[in-house]
């Protein structure tokens, strides 16, 4: 089960990016259903999801093809999610070793949902990428991925924005992180939107420069919004390249089904390269925020009592299950702390003592926990700063008490 990770006391923060799976009690009952977090080393052929084509494994990469010509190979997982709770995915990739055509190695490879209850299978190679149907201008003669609802290629030759890709595209253009709609056998799979790779190019070159992807899907009022960040090889800062795309806009968009299921795919033409995959982990998403206040505003050394009231919030997005409330309380003697929480929300303790809080709270959407903690002011005379990061790491206003 994941956990967010909450501080508080003297600094205070809220990490929102690792929450736990939504209440299943709310939810229909799914078979196979995915538990998060979840983390795919490809260790070996034995692992959490089913290949088709030219796929193989080396030493913890997952290679949906190699530098041979016309190849089309994909990875989907066994097990799927519910629809409605939207995931976070980051995945490592590499590109290299191949062959030019026309001057440009190729084709890419692509991040993919696919209905939970389709078949397996893999799309058409070469600009297609394993992914899309393909064929003549603004028509498909071979089929794509089955049940496919959602493709993001990384797309090194161009042809995943090309015509004759998923029934019509703006055009070729390599390089480029490229959206494309769901479809099934020859219909669907248009072009959604498209975007440069980070610093004007996807192609890692080697296993050495592998890259980082993060891909966040968020269900929101009737949409649902696509972001995407990469970087441009190890220790360099991630770049968001795509920002809150509806994918529901695309033409011919198939109806979002009950499940999900997440896969990868990738194509050869003339063109080709080893595309590699390694560490995909996943989660949903949630969004914590924490709040917190203090009193009396000053307090005689070694013998006033000070409160200070932290309340930890959850959004709309999604239920968070055993959400870490961790920290240490500094300068303050015969610390003891209760908890109280909204109507469905839960502490995982009621109450405790002592300057290390270490505990976990049960966060329904929109839910709260208010932490009190309560200790002696500090034997001498001085000020206790309360500042520290807010929502998402963004600094929160301060206060300040005096002893």
């Amino acid at each position: 089960m994941a956990a967010a990770v909450l501080g508080l006391g003297l600094i205070a923060a809220v990490t929102a990016g690792t929450p736990g799976h939504a209440d299943p009690a709310d939810r229909p009952a799914h078979r196979a259903t995915l538990a998060f977090p979840v983390h795919e080393a490809f260790d070996s052929a034995t692992n959490s999801g089913t290949t088709s084509g030219t796929v193989t494994f080396d030493n913890g990469w997952m290679r949906l093809t190699n530098t041979s010509t016309s190849q089309a190979g994909s990875w989907q997982m066994n097990d799927s999610f519910p629809s409605d709770l939207g995931i976070i995915a980051d995945f490592q990739y590499a590109s290299w070793g191949g062959s030019t055509y026309d001057g440009r190695r190729g084709d890419g490879l692509a991040f993919f949902l696919a209905d939970g209850t389709a078949a397996r299978g893999t799309g058409s190679l070469g600009g297609a990428l394993g992914y899309a149907c393909a064929g003549s201008a603004n028509s498909c003669s071979t089929n794509g991925v089955p049940g496919a609802i959602l493709g993001v290629g990384i797309d090194e030759f161009g042809g995943f924005s090309s015509a004759t890709t998923g029934n019509g595209g703006p055009g070729g253009a390599a390089n480029k992180i490229v959206v494309r709609g769901g479809g099934d056998k020859t219909t669907g799979y248009r072009f959604g939107t498209s975007a440069s790779g980070p610093g004007g190019s996807v192609e890692t070159g080697s296993r050495a420069k592998v890259r980082t992807v993060r891909i966040s899907l968020l269900p929101k009022d009737k949409k649902l919004l696509l972001s995407l960040w990469s970087n441009s090889g190890p220790d360099t800062a991630m770049t968001q390249l795509i920002t809150d795309f509806d994918i529901t806009t695309i033409t011919d968009q198939p109806k979002l089904p009950s499940t999900l299921r997440v896969g990868f795919s990738a194509g050869t033409g003339g063109a080709t390269n080893n595309h590699e995959i390694a560490d995909l982990d996943i989660n949903v998403p949630a969004n914590l925020s924490i709040a917190k206040t203090g009193t009396p505003s000053s307090a005689r050394a070694g013998a006033g009592r000070v409160t200070y009231t932290v309340t930890v919030s959850n959004d709309a997005t999604n239920d968070v299950t055993g959400a870490q409330v961790r920290d240490s309380v500094p300068g303050l003697t015969s610390v003891s702390w209760t908890c109280t929480a909204s109507t469905g929300s839960a502490c995982g303790a009621a109450s405790g003592t002592g300057n290390t809080i270490d505990t976990t709270a049960d966060l329904k959407r929109g839910g709260t926990a208010t932490y009190t903690v309560t200790g002696t002011a500090p034997t001498s005379p001085t000020t206790l700063r309360n500042r520290g990061p807010g929502r998402n790491g963004t600094e929160s206003p301060g206060y300040c008490q005096n002893f």
